[in-house]
């Protein structure tokens, strides 16, 4: 098996896990996985950027310093 189909498959089930569980709403793990990938392309220190984002996923990027 490839990584590529490992990583998409593991991504698919924990998505999956999280919707049978209701752990959390679908549309923020979207929102929060765009913010992330946006903040990547974005910025050069992504460790303690995206750090920021996935703890306090309501608050803007853009904001916090």
């Amino acid at each position: 098996m490839k990584w590529n189909d490992s990583t998409k498959w593991s991504g698919r089930k924990l998505i999956l896990e999280i919707y049978l569980n209701h752990e959390i709403d679908i549309h923020m793990i979207g929102v929060r996985i765009i913010q992330c990938h946006l903040e990547l392309l974005r910025t050069v220190n992504t460790g303690e950027r995206l750090n920021k984002i996935w703890l306090n996923p309501l608050k803007h990027p853009s904001k916090d310093s």
